[in-house]
């Protein structure tokens, strides 16, 4: 196969353009223009139905029109863009068959442009909820002075006769955060010179006609800008943002009590700064005492020449938001006459650290975790009646996904030795809404309620909860009464760390029912005895992006939840209701849910509840939780429980640490990623047999494994790292006796080349029960782990070190496991994502070397398989047939333009024709695209019914090969790549639900009219049919590819076939290529790389092959083997090229 590459004159040049504050967003303005985005996501964001815009010059006699639209006087048009509601359901989207696709505002008279915002789906979840798609793709503006601007008005050099471009935003495909979030509302300044710019007509052209607009807002020069008044500068990672508070918590009485919060004297911090003024009133213990006034203020003292104030914690918490004030209360106890209104002007710069006992002796040293590091700069600059500077003002503070900062202590500099601050507040909680939960307390029990709600409340699929007692990786087991099933509603959700719908519990009485004689609950065995102080649980507190309800479940919340422990050894569903904690459950409190709460309670999301028992608040000694519900309709997704001495903070208990912390660190080579996703413990089990999941490096997959050398204790051999198994007993350690290994690694050889994607290890996953020890070890792990790969033939432990993976050993990067932390215990398996220039690596062998040779890893593997999740695909085979599904789910995905499925039997470039029933041929939805070797939207089969309709006969697609191929795997998807200029957004998660009907024949030359007769050698013949189900778990991506093992009879022997068909259920279904693999795995092609190393231009490539170049990429272009074949090739930086030159690689 070959792949081609563009390689210029020895001259590169690159457009100009300007980075964001994300680097999702690029804007280049033309020259004598400007285009400036601040940062704002999402402003104006409103769920509920009927959204509505804020009032803007754009409407004012505003007409739209569009080069197209949808669904004329529908839901997209381009009317909708200027009606006043965000949304999908008042959006305009272009026809999909439209080349050009333009959206366009007019008006009668100039109107000065200064400012141009618009979105995809800014509000109103109803229906389908908030969609995510269609936003990815560049962004053309332009305007123009022409009267009556229409649809013939034509792309000029000239504003006054026609469309002027004045510059390109584009929004690039990537991970969505607070920093960016590419559907929502952005707002971008716009100026010709020094000027807005007057145009009667802005026009915004979109770079594919799957982009949709819900609403478009055009204003001109502000009144007053928030940077006129308030210029907040969050440093890189971190976001910041003024709440809108002005002056929250002012009372005029005296005391002015403040808000609690995490800062006060009274939960235990400490206040220090670099000097105060004194004068009996301005203290540095004022700034924490819990009032407000000037005379409980801070102001440094005089000559100070780097004031500062702050708050120590004395132990690492998660700062959400952080609050001050000038004097912000108390007129009638305070001295001078009442309120001040001074003070205030100047820049306050927040910072953070994370070092033990932190103060006035800690540094400043841009490292959180040896001094202070600065997290913003904030300056007041002006009053207006929007911002009162002297009063209190909060400011949010999370990292760009949303995390908590972690911080041991927060300190503010301030620019002004004479300003002053009366209180300096952290994390301050809510008032508790009136009417929202009652609780029910037994005698000697309290439990308490401060506000809290949805707090660790994550929107992406995999939305965890933070490291708690409950978690199954920590050993508790749950238990119910009965679940409900349906493949998600099951009891061990409750404490499987991930919140949603698709991961809770509901009763078997969740779809109704009689309720039976005993009450539903749900319940946690601890397996030992824990000091509990905080319980925690939700309906639905995360993962808005592949659940259902259209990303939120609001509903099944409502009711009595009575809480209850007990002390007896191995708690479960049978263990009775005594009202004794030592026989049986004891009710510790009734929590009820309250119907007609007010608005500012949200039920379904997670509530922390503090409980303690005794007049002295001691924590409940239990070794099992229990709650009853009073409806078997209530859902949890998950059940947390925090012990004594765990960290906390008030009002957030559990944040969940970020990763900061630094407990790991990671750097990869140039070129090379290794990611983590925080996942922890995956695959843990406690049994004897703990086994790994499938994966490339194991030894019954064909793997061979070497090392520098193993202890002879007659356990930690080089073997068991690929023996499948977890476990000290079956884990590796170097020999570090007398004569020690001073350069330990182990590895493996996996007998071929294959693309690795993910790594994973651990010391001691699993294994409990008889291993030795005494259970699970958890030494052994702190280190720095070194991946290196290479694409020799065979490699072994003599390969040696080199700078060309085809000569030996080349390193990706290194893992380094610094410390034991709340979110990381290394001593469990932890998988890590590789990729070289976002490629997976091609490589015949990994190696891992470690700094100590005392170090042990259980298991090492490669490319593991998810679990198959239950609830997804269910598959019906006829009678001697066997199809076969692991667990994969998107392999060979590439966001790539070019999305290229693996070389196989099916591709039109094999001689293999496509036919189909019928096609819906909207330029892009073709039968000839199920093999043409491109995955995509845009590359995909759609049949006639794909705009809805129906018909007498069944839709299908088929494939004829033209002689008869062994089948041994079919894979199909329905949108497996090209996020780049595809439509959706980037990629379309629809059209996959349904039934999958599989049928072959050995009939010569199949078609479409070939007839069903259920004997492949007369006509087609069901083999079996496979049914991707609604509601399945979130771990498995309907729309992604899916390979299937399919053969004959007990040996699988690979089924012979002339023609291939695949019969779908409803003809909205899309598949984007049907891959079929006779006998053989599919083949990697080879990738080419480039890069610029010390002038040098470097090519390098994956798999043997051949490097040739050409001036040209014509059919009919010469192509010369180039004459060194080093691999990497380099052209140096002074090599005399004319024009351009393009390479490729062909297979020898």
């Amino acid at each position: 196969m070959k792949r081609f590459i563009t390689i210029g004159s020895v001259a590169f040049l690159l457009p100009v353009v300007v980075l964001a504050q994300s680097s999702r967003v690029v804007v280049d303005a033309e020259v004598g223009y400007s285009i400036e985005w601040n940062g704002n996501n999402g402003n104006h964001f409103n769920p509920e139905t009927g959204a509505e815009a804020p009032e803007n010059d754009g409407w004012e006699a505003a007409y739209a029109f569009a080069s197209s639209n949808y669904f004329p006087n529908g839901i997209h048009d381009a009317v909708n863009v200027v009606d006043g509601y965000y949304g999908n359901s008042s959006s305009w989207i272009a026809t999909p068959a439209d080349a050009d696709p333009w959206l366009a505002l007019g008006w009668e008279e100039e109107l000065p442009i200064s400012r141009i915002a618009w979105s995809r789906d800014n509000g109103d979840s109803e229906g389908e909820g908030q969609l995510k798609d269609r936003a990815v793709g560049v962004y053309t503006l332009q305007f123009t002075r022409t009267a009556d601007a229409d649809e013939e008005t034509e792309e000029t050099d000239d504003p006054g006769t026609g469309w002027v471009t004045f510059g390109t935003v584009e929004y690039l495909a990537g991970d969505e955060n607070l920093s960016f979030t590419s559907y929502l509302h952005h707002q971008f300044e716009v100026m010709e010179g020094d000027a807005p710019i007057a145009a009667t007509g802005l026009r915004i052209k979109v770079s594919n006609s799957g982009i949709c607009i819900d609403e478009v807002e055009v204003n001109g020069p502000p009144a007053a800008s928030q940077k006129d008044f308030l210029d907040i500068q969050p440093a890189a990672g971190i976001v910041v943002s003024w709440t809108q508070t002005n002056g929250d918590w002012f009372t005029e009485e005296s005391p002015a009590p403040a808000q609690e919060n995490l800062a006060l004297s009274s939960n235990g911090s400490l206040a220090f700064g670099s000097s105060e003024l004194g004068l009996g009133t301005h203290l540095v213990s004022a700034i924490n005492d819990g009032f407000y006034s000037n005379a409980k203020s801070w102001i440094a003292a005089a000559g100070d020449q780097d004031p500062f104030i702050g708050v120590s914690f004395g132990q690492s918490r998660g700062i959400k938001s952080i609050a001050w004030g000038r004097d912000n209360g108390d007129d009638t106890g305070d001295c001078c006459g009442g309120q001040f209104k001074d003070r205030w002007k100047g820049v306050y710069t927040l910072q953070t650290t994370q070092v033990d006992e932190p103060g006035l002796g800690t540094e400043e040293t841009g490292d959180v975790s040896t001094g202070w590091s600065t997290m913003a700069t904030i300056e007041f600059k002006g009053e207006t009646e929007d911002f009162i500077p002297y009063l209190r003002h909060e400011f949010s503070i999370s990292t760009e996904n949303g995390s908590p900062v972690g911080a041991t202590a927060v300190r503010l500099k301030v620019s002004d030795v004479l300003i002053a601050i009366d209180e300096l507040e952290v994390n301050t909680l809510p008032k508790i809404p009136e009417g929202a939960i009652e609780i029910y307390e037994e005698e000697d029990f309290s439990v308490t309620w401060n506000g809290n709600q949805g707090d660790n409340f994550d929107a992406s699929a995999q939305a965890s909860a933070p490291q708690n007692a409950a978690l199954a990786t920590m050993g508790t087991t749950p238990f119910g009464s009965s679940e409900l099933g349906l493949g998600i509603h099951l009891v061990k959700h409750v404490n499987d760390g991930l919140y949603g719908n698709s991961n809770s519990w509901i009763s078997s009485l969740g779809l109704g029912g009689a309720p039976g004689e005993e009450e539903e609950f749900i319940g946690l065995n601890f397996g030992k005895a824990i000091p509990v102080s905080a319980i925690a649980w939700g309906r639905d507190n995360g993962n808005t992006e592949t659940d259902a309800c259209g990303g939120t479940c609001k509903d099944r919340s409502l009711g009595i939840y009575t809480l209850q422990y007990t002390q007896l050894d191995n708690p479960g569903a049978d263990t009775e209701d005594t009202e004794e904690a030592d026989s049986g459950w004891q009710t510790i409190a009734t929590i009820q849910y309250l119907a007609n709460a007010p608005e500012d309670f949200v039920p379904y999301l997670r509530h922390h509840f503090e409980i303690a028992q005794g007049g002295d608040g001691a924590p409940i000694v239990a070794t099992g939780i229990r709650i009853k519900v009073s409806d078997g309709m209530i859902a949890i997704d998950e059940l947390e429980i925090y012990p004594t001495g765990e960290e906390r903070e008030p009002g957030d208990p559990n944040v969940k640490p970020t990763k900061e912390e630094a407990t790991m660190a990671i750097e990869p080579e140039s070129g090379f990623e290794i990611l983590w996703d925080g996942n922890e413990g995956d695959f843990y089990d406690e049994a004897a047999l703990a086994e790994a999941p499938e994966n490339a490096a194991l030894e019954s997959k064909g793997a061979t494994v070497f090392g520098s050398s193993e202890l002879d204790l007659g356990v930690h051999y080089i073997r068991n790292i690929n023996d499948g198994l977890y476990g000290n007993g079956n884990s590796w350690i170097p020999k570090f006796t007398v004569p020690a290994d001073d350069a330990p690694f182990v590895g493996i050889s996996f007998g071929g080349l294959i693309p690795v994607r993910s790594i994973a290890w651990g010391r001691d996953n699993g294994n409990n029960t008889d291993d030795c020890c005494g259970g699970q070890l958890r030494d052994r792990a702190i280190d720095v782990y070194q991946i290196d790969y290479t694409t020799i033939e065979d490699p072994s432990s003599d390969t040696p070190d080199a700078d060309n993976p085809g000569e030996g050993w080349v390193k990706i990067g290194t893992v380094e496991y610094i410390k034991e932390g709340d979110d990381f215990y290394p001593w469990l398996r932890h998988q890590f994502d590789v990729s070289l220039k976002g490629n997976p690596i091609m490589a015949t062998g990994i190696r891992i070397r470690v700094n100590r040779n005392s170090t042990a890893i259980d298991e090492v593997e490669v490319n593991p398989l998810m679990p198959v999740p239950e609830g997804a695909i269910d598959i019906y085979e006829e009678e001697d047939f066997t199809v076969t599904w692991n667990g994969n789910q998107g392999d060979f995905f590439d966001v790539s333009s070019n999305a290229k499925a693996t070389r196989n039997a099916a591709l039109a470039s094999e001689g293999t024709l496509a036919f189909g029933s019928s096609e819906l041929d909207l330029g892009i939805h073709l039968i000839e695209h199920v093999n043409d070797g491109l995955y995509g939207n845009s590359n995909s089969w759609i049949s006639a019914l794909g705009l809805g309709g129906g018909g007498e006969d069944y839709e299908f697609v088929g494939l004829n090969f033209g002689k008869v191929v062994p089948i041994s795997s079919l894979a199909w998807g329905r949108d497996n790549g090209n996020t780049e200029t595809d439509a959706c957004g980037g990629t379309c998660k629809d059209r996959s639900i349904g039934i999958y009907t599989i049928q072959y024949t050995l009939v010569h030359d199949p078609d479409e009219w070939t007839e069903e007769t259920d004997d492949a050698e007369s006509g087609w013949q069901t083999l079996a049919s496979v049914e991707i189900l609604a509601g399945a778990p979130k771990e498995f991506i309907p729309y992604l590819r899916h390979e299937f093992k399919i053969g004959t009879g007990e040996e699988m022997t690979p089924l012979e076939a002339t023609g291939i068909r695949i019969i779908v259920s409803s003809g909205m279904i899309a598949i984007d290529e049907i891959e079929v693999n006779a006998g053989e795995p599919p083949i990697e092609e080879s990738q080419l790389a480039i890069g610029v190393e010390n002038g040098d231009l470097v090519i390098s490539w994956t798999r043997d092959g051949i490097l040739e170049s050409s001036d040209s990429i014509d059919p009919n272009a010469q192509w010369s083997t180039v004459p060194d074949q080093a691999n990497p090739y380099r052209v140096p930086a002074g090599a005399a090229i004319s024009g351009s030159r393009f390479y490729r690689t062909k297979s020898e």
